[in-house]
């Protein structure tokens, strides 16, 4: 079949790719525009550091609650014991006390493809629904911008660090 360049450079026949594929263990990663992984399925159990500053950007604080994001923990919404993905679709920010009440409070939470977090009591009872924060995608992305721009410019040497200019 057709020769295949890897990434080294060296040519393959796709007959050995095909035999090699039978035994490998295959990691899906999707990435954004700019390479930060964002979708790692299985691959991971925790947050990646680009999950966490995509969070950020879209949550301020706790999914539930005023609690300002850098106090959260990452949740799985689908458990990662029983297959849940550490996707963003399947992660929020949450407090100390809602990670609690989730996990050993027997509470449970749902995740609408909007992103409104439904909370549900230990009778099943839905107990309170919060809406993803209302930002518009321009405020979301000049906010992804500060936060790229602040990180390049408090890296490296204070000499060589730029301002930020309000």
């Amino acid at each position: 079949g057709t020769i295949k360049r890897t990434d080294s450079g060296t040519d393959l026949p796709v007959s050995l790719i095909r035999r090699y594929l039978c035994d490998a263990w295959i990691r899906h990663v999707g990435l954004d525009a700019n390479g930060v992984p964002l979708a790692v399925g299985r691959a991971y159990r925790t947050a990646t550091e680009g999950q966490r500053s995509a969070l950020a950007v879209i949550y301020e604080t706790c999914a539930c609650c005023d609690t300002p994001f850098v106090d959260c923990e990452i949740h799985h919404i689908i458990p990662w014991e029983i297959n849940g993905l550490t996707d963003l679709a399947n992660l929020i920010p949450l407090c100390s006390t809602h990670h609690h009440k989730v996990h050993e409070g027997g509470w449970s939470i749902q995740l609408q493809a909007d992103r409104t977090l439904r909370l549900y009591a230990p009778d099943g009872q839905l107990w309170e629904t919060f809406p993803l924060p209302s930002k518009t995608l321009i405020q979301i992305r000049r906010k992804a911008r500060r936060r790229k721009q602040l990180v390049s410019t408090t890296s490296g040497p204070p000499d060589q660090r730029r301002r930020l200019h309000k």
